[in-house]
């Protein structure tokens, strides 16, 4: 079913983002994993998700060229605080996602080292988190860094937000797209 619904999209001209987020499974918020699913945040989890993501990436390398590592993984515990930022779709810690994004980097490029890997893909523009995985060298382990604005831009005419601006260089420059610049392409 998902061949199919691969080469319909493909055939009308769309191009295909893969995104490899979320865990499969039952999960119960106060015991963790039902049994016999892997933690999703141990090392059997991370050896199962990368092995989905050498089946998909091997499968689909010829139709799909970009894959997207989890989505806003920057939910995590304030150290100072105790308190919860932005935790939704992720519940390790920044450490757990840096190791999971070298690892499904690695399993991605061994399968299609043309393809793009898109990391970070982090809620608003989340600079202190974003830094954090830059000190620890995570940054090579995405061609491409996304995050997820969720506000409009202060003028028509700009293109690049000023904060998330500082967080790049030439060697991961920034490229603006939003819903309202693809629609009208």
């Amino acid at each position: 079913r998902i061949d199919r619904s691969v080469d319909v999209t493909l055939a009308h001209g769309i191009s295909i983002m893969g995104l490899f987020a979320y865990w499969a499974g039952p999960w119960a918020p106060e015991t963790g994993p039902v049994a016999g699913w892997t933690d999703a945040y141990q090392a059997g989890g991370l050896r199962d998700y990368c092995a989905l993501i050498r089946a998909c990436v091997r499968r689909y390398r010829d139709r799909i060229k970009v894959w997207q590592i989890w989505n806003e993984p920057n939910g995590r515990i304030d150290p100072a605080t105790g308190k919860a930022i932005l935790r939704g779709f992720w519940h390790g810690t920044p450490r757990q996602y840096a190791d999971m994004l070298e690892a499904a980097y690695t399993t991605c490029k061994e399968e299609d080292p043309s393809c793009t890997v898109v990391g970070l893909n982090m809620a608003l523009c989340d600079l202190e988190w974003a830094r954090m995985l830059g000190e620890w060298g995570t940054l090579q382990y995405a061609d491409v860094i996304s995050f997820h604005p969720y506000r409009a831009l202060q003028r028509p005419e700009d293109k690049a937000d000023s904060l998330a601006a500082r967080c790049f260089d030439a060697n991961h420059p920034m490229h603006w797209a939003d819903h309202v610049d693809e629609a009208e392409a």
